[in-house]
């Protein structure tokens, strides 16, 4: 299972999450440069690794107000 976690920049807990498991572990994979197998952990997503995933789930990122993190869960 994948989510994205939202952070506001200098909080220490997430103010929301989106379940994104339906993209893959391979577009993950891909767009973080790592092997599938790989993805058992938190990464903290850029703005361009952003508007990959905004292109295939429709999420919308704010970074002036946000951090956004990959989070690898076990099923």
């Amino acid at each position: 299972m994948f989510v994205i976690a939202s952070y506001r920049k200098e909080a220490d807990s997430p103010d929301g999450e989106v379940d994104v498991s339906e993209v893959g572990a391979e577009f993950f994979a891909e767009i973080l440069g790592m092997r599938v197998e790989a993805l058992i952990d938190v990464y903290p997503l850029n703005e361009s690794q952003a508007r990959s995933v905004s292109a295939r789930t429709g999420m919308t990122f704010d970074f002036s107000t946000h951090e956004y993190f990959l989070e690898a869960l076990a099923d």
